[in-house]
């Protein structure tokens, strides 16, 4: 444990020492007077919102990427970047730590995370600070700073309970700004109403269902009870068909009546009113209705198509919002970035996969190389230089274009040569056999 105490306190000596060192006293302005930015409160649709966002990021896989002299961009996969992507401290997974630092910025409106650093000032590994522990500060001279109180994790770690670091050394990630440039607002502010309002029919429902106190009908009886008869009537009633005997079958005496209640317009609005309450947090969210749990709302005929949309409409600014805070704090040259790799939730049905990257490979587009790489398959020999169809050309050029010759026609068949005439010792020759066979007659 020392020797950890002694490299943390190594990673921390640039502090002091940097031009970046606090000041004595801190302006104290109007947004350090009590103002939060957090909604305070949530609900099921809050929960749903946001766990829908951070989880479905999360997922995605992360790298550290360089532009290539041709123009494309290649993995950087042994880089001390890559390897914080992959694995961002000791106690957390990347799944982990990108989900926990996006609810802290989907909620408290601000995301938070401590970079420590190795002995040649490099990122070395990336550690979450509490939203609503952490505090911008601006120095005199308009330098940032960040006061911070530490985790459980990271007093183990450094010995501290609290820390001041310059802004190069924090992640952060936050919402719209329109009070402070440097802290985030919380959705949940625009839609506190939608939350109270949900909160308030959870509890009327609550109050009507719980321990079965919601009447589902009411007994009739002909004339006037009594006040003990009528109270003995409902305790007895209750006693015998609530709880496990709900349901049961009541046989009725004595001219008692059983008039069930149905649901009236006012439970109709109720239930109108709970549906607003999700869309509004839904919108607030930019998160499709049909993630958000309101399944009657899908429109879309594939999930690849719901995907597509919800990329378009909200989730790509949150996942290029947080690479481009991941690019500033590793210092990352133009020529290189952190990207989250879409195409892993945005990939088609198998059919479709294999009949767009045909089309890609005849259009030159993709190498047969990087298409089987995109299905996981190995590399096959001569498969790294695109190919391309020579018969799409301009139509300017059609004239310019040679027919390609003809093959040769095939050469005729030999004639047969005719019987060659006899000469004339054949002839003598033929004679004189012809008579030899006369003498024998």
């Amino acid at each position: 444990m020392n020797k950890i105490r002694n490299l943390v306190a190594k990673a921390f000596e640039p502090f002091a020492t940097s031009s970046y060192s606090p000041p004595a006293s801190w302006p104290i302005d109007w947004w350090s007077r009590g103002f939060r930015t957090t909604g305070r409160r949530s609900c099921a649709a809050v929960e749903t919102c946001v766990s829908a966002i951070s989880q479905t990021i999360a997922a995605l896989p992360i790298g550290h990427f360089k532009i290539t002299d041709e123009g494309g961009h290649e993995l950087v996969k042994r880089s001390k970047v890559q390897k914080v992507l992959r694995k961002p401290n000791d106690y957390q997974t990347r799944t982990d730590f990108i989900l926990n630092l996006l609810r802290g910025e989907l909620l408290e409106g601000n995301g938070y995370a401590l970079a420590m650093r190795d002995r040649d000032f490099g990122v070395e590994s990336l550690h979450l600070c509490s939203p609503t522990a952490t505090n911008p500060l601006i120095a005199e001279d308009g330098s940032v700073f960040y006061g911070l109180q530490m985790s459980a994790v990271m007093q183990s770690l450094s010995g501290t309970q609290t820390l001041i670091v310059p802004q190069r050394d924090m992640l952060h990630i936050r919402m719209q700004t329109p009070r402070h440039p440097l802290i985030g607002e919380s959705p949940l502010l625009a839609a506190q109403m939608a939350v109270e309002t949900s909160e308030a029919i959870q509890e009327h429902l609550s109050g009507f269902f719980n321990n079965m106190s919601r009447p589902s009908g009411f007994l009739k009886v002909p004339g006037t009870l009594k006040a003990d008869t009528s109270e003995k009537l409902r305790v007895e009633w209750q006693s015998a068909f609530r709880g496990s005997d709900a349901g049961k079958v009541a046989v009725l005496q004595g001219g008692l009546d059983w008039v069930p209640l149905t649901m009236n317009a006012v439970d109709a609005a109720i239930i109108d009113t709970y549906k607003m309450t999700v869309a509004d947090v839904a919108r607030v969210y930019r998160v499709p209705l049909s993630i958000a749990g309101e399944t009657g709302a899908a429109t879309f005929s594939t999930t690849e198509a719901l995907i597509r949309f919800w990329v378009n409409t909200g989730l790509g600014f949150i996942i290029e919002h947080l690479e481009l805070a991941l690019d500033a704090l590793f210092q990352l040259p133009e020529d290189e970035f952190v990207a989250f790799d879409l195409d892993y939730r945005l990939r088609a049905a198998f059919p479709a996969r294999i009949e767009a990257l045909t089309k890609g490979i005849l259009g030159g587009l993709f190498s047969p190389n990087e298409a089987r790489g995109k299905e996981g398959l190995k590399r096959v020999a001569f498969g790294d230089e695109p190919r391309l169809q020579a018969q799409v050309v301009p139509l300017s050029a059609a004239n310019q274009i040679q027919p390609a010759p003809s093959a040769p026609a095939a050469p005729p068949p030999p004639r047969a040569l005719p019987a060659p005439e006899p000469d004339g010792l054949e002839l003598r020759d033929g004679y004189l056999k012809i008579l030899e066979n006369l003498d024998h007659e």
